[in-house]
């Protein structure tokens, strides 16, 4: 089915999820899904529900077979790197309902038309650099293993796909996001000219199955990170706001997803005020960027509470409304 490369101009309701939400069953992430975003609702990851469903874990199919937790270290190391490159060449890049039941729970729903005032559906895969820069062999990160990077980039490249041509039957635009928390470690030159390398083949591969693409990265953004990228970003500006303000001023990003509600402080501050904080920061770009922008919770939702993240996700809607957000989305693409 041919999807529509571009979203609609102007969304009543422009507000989505980045990913996780702070749930153990599929069903009652889905209610929650259907109940705050119902134009944009996008598969609820769920690593509450288990370790296995954790956002490295999730996408890495049979290789994940060959992984070990690192002791008293963050990350993991792979136990045989020849067999988890011949297991991720085998990959068609397909999820498991074990690793992902979110994304199942989301594909049935869809079918029983769960979602009628869907205007598009949101998926995500962890991007190849993140997944590099937690992935060890012995002690040094995957980033630095040309062959293991190239792979997890092709790996990338075939989950996006897959996602994408399961969610094109219903005939909506789809976004598909890449979510890179780890350019947080992307720094220097050299550093931030490989991490891009490692992504612009996701972008690509989204692109050239028809859907739109979008990078999220929940660490503090620096410009020279996404200088040039003509790609949406998905970025925390309620905690960045200085630093997501400046990237405003690219004028090859077509938009952006704002995370400008606040998760666990979100019963102490309101929409108006939350508005106005957006209307400083971002000065005279801020209605142009409002107009073109989606609005989403801040990173965090996962350590939440159920009744928080309703909360912080009703919050977005009003911010929303507020800034007049998502009336000129064509340039989504």
């Amino acid at each position: 089915m041919s999807l529509a490369h571009s979203l609609p101009e102007v969304l009543e309701n422009p507000v989505t999820g980045i990913g996780s939400l702070p749930f153990q069953l599929p069903e009652e992430a889905l209610r929650c899904v259907i109940d705050t975003t119902p134009e944009l609702p996008y598969w609820p990851q769920l690593p509450r529900k288990s370790q296995a469903e954790g956002m490295i874990q999730q996408f890495l199919g049979a290789a994940r077979a060959f992984l070990a937790a690192r002791e008293r270290r963050a990350g993991y190391a792979i136990s045989s790197r020849e067999s988890f490159l011949e297991s991720l060449a085998a990959s068609a890049g397909a999820l498991d309902e074990h690793h992902a039941s979110g994304f199942f729970a989301f594909i049935e729903a869809l079918k029983s038309d769960r979602f009628p005032r869907a205007r598009a559906l949101k998926g995500q895969v962890t991007g190849a650099w993140t997944l590099a820069t937690t992935l060890h062999v012995g002690t040094s990160a995957a980033t630095g293993d040309a062959q293991l990077l190239d792979a997890l980039v092709a790996h990338v490249g075939r989950v996006a796909r897959w996602q994408i041509a399961q969610l094109a039957q219903f005939g909506l635009p789809v976004i598909l996001q890449v979510d890179e928390p780890g350019f947080m470690s992307a720094r220097d030159t050299e550093a931030i000219a490989q991490a891009r390398g490692a992504l612009t083949p996701a972008l690509d591969a989204i692109r050239n199955a028809g859907a739109i693409p979008l990078v999220h990265c929940c660490a503090r953004p620096v410009r020279a990170q996404f200088e040039g990228l003509a790609t949406p970003l998905s970025l925390d500006a309620g905690t960045f706001g200085a630093e997501c303000a400046a990237l405003a001023h690219e004028e090859t990003l077509p938009g952006f997803a704002l995370g400008i509600a606040p998760v666990h402080a979100a019963a102490e501050m309101s929409a108006a005020q939350l508005a106005t904080q957006f209307q400083k920061e971002f000065g005279a770009l801020a209605e142009p960027v409002a107009e073109r922008s989606i609005i989403t919770p801040s990173c965090g939702l996962a350590l939440a509470t159920p009744a928080e993240a309703r909360r912080s996700f009703e919050l977005a809607a009003a911010i929303a409304c507020a800034l007049s957000a998502g009336r000129q989305l064509g340039a989504w693409r």
